[in-house]
């Protein structure tokens, strides 16, 4: 029974069941198709909500990706109205259309992966799931606000380091206000005190000798690396959790994608837009991006 269960015929058999009620309900053999218009006073509607969220108006990109959402949503809720779920009302548009949505997720959900799913969806995907480098390591820092050549003064100091133990250098350098000495600490967490220029050097550090200069924010660096994990992707059985969630997720959107593409097949979309702040190729980059994705 299991078996017969994890079949992808049955998935897509059951798909299909819940396409036809769901055609069935929202009235499959009326012909016509509903009229959708976007104008100016929508785009214009979109730009003052995001310049007063993010306090800039959106790009080019981010504008078209705006108007795609409020079509899909258009059309999600009007879907539903036809489904009889509420009535129309400003508030309830955004909670209809999200219901239509949910029905997508339900959708998607029926389908259980088997863990051959999940682990050629691991396989496919892997670098998503990365475990960080990890370093121990002691630096020695050299300040541009107490040295008049800080970067020179750094290899004079390296020339003399060379082929010395870690405790040969306790005397050089400047004070920094982070940790001189970090034990085992992740990529993200050394990127976060001394930049992203600096932790992506140590990448090419070698261990167990005297290295630099590295530059960073503060000025520049010599380090002694004396262990080091590579980034690397984490094992299966450690991400199955993840994985289960994120394969989830991919497969409610490409239900959620279909399930749209059948629904603004029965929707004329218009554009009457004719304000001069939108200009004639953004307009027509708008329509062929919109009509045809």
């Amino acid at each position: 029974m299991k078996k017969i269960i994890r079949e992808p015929l049955l998935h897509f058999v059951l798909i299909g069941a819940v396409f036809f009620l769901l055609y069935s309900w929202v009235g499959e053999n009326d012909s016509s198709k509903d009229e959708i218009v976007i104008d100016e006073n929508d785009l214009e509607e979109i730009v003052s909500k995001f310049e007063m969220q993010l306090g800039r108006v959106p790009s080019e990109d981010e504008m078209i990706a705006l108007v795609a959402k409020k079509i899909e949503e258009e059309v999600f809720y009007k879907e539903a109205l036809k489904m009889n779920l509420d009535h129309n009302d400003e508030i309830l548009k955004r909670r209809l259309a999200q219901k239509m949505k949910s029905l997508t997720k339900d959708i998607a959900n029926v389908i259980e992966p088997t863990n051959e799913d999940l682990v050629s969806y691991y396989n496919e995907h892997s670098t998503k799931y990365l475990v960080e480098a990890r370093y121990s390591f002691q630096q020695l820092f050299f300040s541009p606000d107490l040295r008049n050549d800080w970067r020179k003064d750094a290899e004079l100091a390296l020339n003399k380091l060379k082929n010395k133990p870690l405790n040969a250098g306790a005397s050089t350098g400047d004070p920094i206000a982070v940790p001189k000495t970090f034990n085992n600490t992740t990529s993200f967490h050394i990127e976060r005190q001394m930049g992203q220029e600096f932790t992506a050097a140590l990448a090419n550090v070698k261990t167990n000798a005297w290295q630099g200069p590295i530059d960073s924010g503060y000025g520049t660096h010599l380090v002694y690396i004396t262990a080091k994990t590579e980034q690397q992707p984490a094992s299966y059985d450690t991400v199955k959790e993840k994985v289960l969630l994120d394969y989830s997720f991919e497969k409610q959107q490409e239900v959620k994608a279909s399930i749209y593409t059948e629904f603004i097949k029965k929707y004329n979309l218009n554009f009457d837009i004719q304000s001069p702040k939108f200009t004639e190729t953004f307009v027509a980059k708008l329509k062929s991006k919109i009509l045809q994705p």
